[in-house]
Parts: structure tokens; C-alpha cells; sequence
């Protein structure tokens, strides 16, 4: 999942079911690490790892 594919999952859970911002990043960046897209606090894009946090 690309960074946008993951603020686009994080807004769809806020707005479907009605999640705290903070809740929709958690149950988002959950489902990236079960499936092997993110790696602690990086998120593989392309073969790459892109480093996430303040500055992207």
C-alpha cells in the first residue's frame, strides 16, 4: 500500500465508521504491518522503503 493508498484507508475508516483520527492511523497502520507492507516505521513502496514521520 503507497502512502497515499494509506491516508486514503485511514479517511475511509474515519468516515465509515466513525473512528478518531488517531484510531483510523492505528487500525491502518495495523493492517499494513499484517501484511507485510510496512516495517516499523518504514512503508515499502515499490521495493523501497520509504521513511514516514514529520517531513515525510
Amino acid at each position: 500500500m503507497k502512502e497515499k493508498g494509506h491516508t486514503l484507508t485511514a479517511r475511509y475508516l474515519g468516515e465509515k465508521y466513525g473512528l478518531s483520527g488517531w484510531w483510523a492511523q492505528a487500525v491502518t497502520i495495523r493492517y499494513e504491518w499484517e501484511r507485510g507492507l510496512r516495517n516499523g516505521k518504514t512503508l515499502k513502496d515499490d521495493g523501497k522503503r520509504k521513511r514516514l514521520g514529520k517531513g515525510g
